[in-house]
């Protein structure tokens, strides 16, 4: 018995050729419910600048560097341009940056969610199976924020408990639902 035999999964559950994972549980009751609820309309992004570095710095940029999630080259057209261009590039696995597609990026036995071979997944062409592409619509549900940090910051490194993230929602007074998104400071 290898050792993932062990783990709770969600693995099979939506089928063998499943992409969107837990998504499945935002249903359009679900969306109904949560658009019932508001009562200002207003959106709240959880999204957050990134700032840039110049591509040359790289993932060797020394300790203490501006973030590296994102960086830019200028690109001239030829000489005495008339124009110019950039390239950004965004590594997703930064440790600043939060992604979709986690669910292709858990190997477990050879294997990405829900049970695919990892080289039938993808490649360095990019992914057949499990890319960002499956969300293209967006997501679109009720979020429930549990702050952690209330007290200040957690000490690094600290492992989260399921204790924990019911006693910052009941500090809330929120009750997490099936297809919730749980956006956890």
């Amino acid at each position: 018995m290898s050792e993932s035999e062990d783990l709770p999964t969600n693995w099979g559950r939506w089928g063998e050729h499943d992409e969107r994972g837990t998504l499945h549980l935002i249903t359009a009751e679900v969306r109904a419910r949560a658009v019932a609820e508001a009562r200002s309309g207003r959106t709240v992004s959880i999204s957050r600048p990134m700032p840039t570095s110049p591509i040359v710095a790289g993932r060797t940029a020394p300790l203490g560097a501006d973030s590296i999630g994102v960086m830019q080259a200028a690109l001239f057209t030829g000489a005495n341009p008339h124009g110019t261009a950039e390239l950004v590039m965004m590594l997703t696995h930064h440790p600043e940056v939060t992604h979709f597609d986690s669910l292709v990026h858990q190997v477990v036995d050879g294997r990405v969610y829900p049970g695919i071979a990892l080289e039938e997944a993808g490649g360095p062409a990019g992914y057949r199976h499990g890319s960002t592409a499956v969300f293209g619509q967006g997501v679109v549900t009720r979020g429930v924020l549990a702050d952690l940090a209330a007290d200040g910051p957690l000490p690094e490194g600290h492992g989260v408990t399921g204790a924990e993230l019911e006693e910052a929602c009941a500090r809330a007074g929120a009750e997490v639902r099936s297809g919730d998104a749980l956006v956890v400071r």
